[in-house]
């Protein structure tokens, strides 16, 4: 969904600001996040490190309380564009409103990309489930649809001067570097496929749609990048037609790039995985030798 688009040219001094950047997903970057331990989390992070930013590229903000009213005003300050994750509890879908508002106080903000879920796009009001939800997922879609209703709402009560852009991904698989330690690699939606490398079976039956990560990065990048992009809107759907809904083709086609493939899923994962192991094996030899006591 995009909403009063312009066509002013960014350039790589432009500002973005990344709330969430320290998930799965990841010029300029203005990372906000929760606190002080996250933006160590990705400082500290080995990948982030050889990647000898500049100094000025990647400064971070702390947002501690989302649904505080003018949350990310001092976050926005100076920012152009502006890239969004949001979270399954309520506050989140305040503060996503909240964002939203404070970019409005903002005049060089050119474009707001969130990222949101698929979710968000097979329910509408009329199955806003009652709470207490009966599962995590429950909770989690219905949270995706609230949070789209309200952006919505937002949208056309307010009528902003930038575009706001929905992305909608899948399951979200690919490579984490954040994760450190095996055992944590089986978090998030790369479990499900690791569940399966393992020869473990799932306690529920999962949607097989997924989508890489980097692509999600990609895309993210993709609508900074370009001056303008297809309009759309949710209106409802037949389950008979959600296949052309979901489809990729018409993404591929606007930004002239190719998903990668389920095999490419595969090798990012549980290579990584692979290589967590290899790791730890190295490292505990060496603990095992160091401990030994020659006499």
């Amino acid at each position: 969904m995009s909403r009063n688009n312009n066509n002013k040219n960014n350039n790589n001094n432009s500002l973005v600001l990344l709330i969430g950047g320290a998930g799965h997903i990841g010029y300029k970057v203005r990372v906000a996040v929760r606190s002080e331990a996250n933006s160590n989390l990705i400082l500290t992070n080995p990948v982030s490190q050889s990647h000898n930013f500049p100094s000025d590229a990647l400064s971070f903000i702390i947002v501690p309380d989302l649904a505080v009213d003018g949350a990310y005003d001092d976050a926005i300050n100076g920012v152009d564009f502006e890239e969004h994750k949001i979270f399954i509890t309520a506050p989140a879908v305040e503060g996503t409103v909240g964002m939203l508002t404070s970019a409005a106080k903002e005049s060089k903000i050119r474009r707001v990309v969130i990222a949101s879920s698929v979710s968000s796009m097979k329910i509408r009001e009329r199955n806003m489930m009652r709470v207490p939800y009966r599962s995590e997922s429950q909770a989690y879609a219905a949270s995706k649809v609230k949070f789209l209703l309200e952006t919505e709402k937002w949208i056309k009560e307010q009528n902003p001067n930038f575009d706001v852009v929905n992305i909608h991904p899948s399951y979200v698989m690919g490579r984490d570097d954040l994760v450190q330690e095996s055992s944590k690699a089986f978090t998030g939606t790369n479990r499900n496929l690791l569940w399966i490398a393992v020869g473990q079976k799932a306690k529920l039956p999962l949607p097989g749609s997924t989508v890489h990560n980097d692509d999600v990065s990609r895309l993210h990048g993709s609508y900074n990048a370009v001056s303008s992009d297809p309009k759309g809107s949710l209106n409802g759907t037949r389950w008979e037609s959600v296949v052309e809904h979901i489809n990729a083709t018409r993404t591929e086609k606007t930004f002239e790039w190719k998903f990668h493939g389920w095999e490419s899923q595969v090798e990012s994962v549980v290579g990584c995985y692979i290589e967590l192991l290899e790791k730890e094996k190295t490292g505990s030899i060496f603990a095992s030798l160091n401990n030994l006591k020659f006499r």
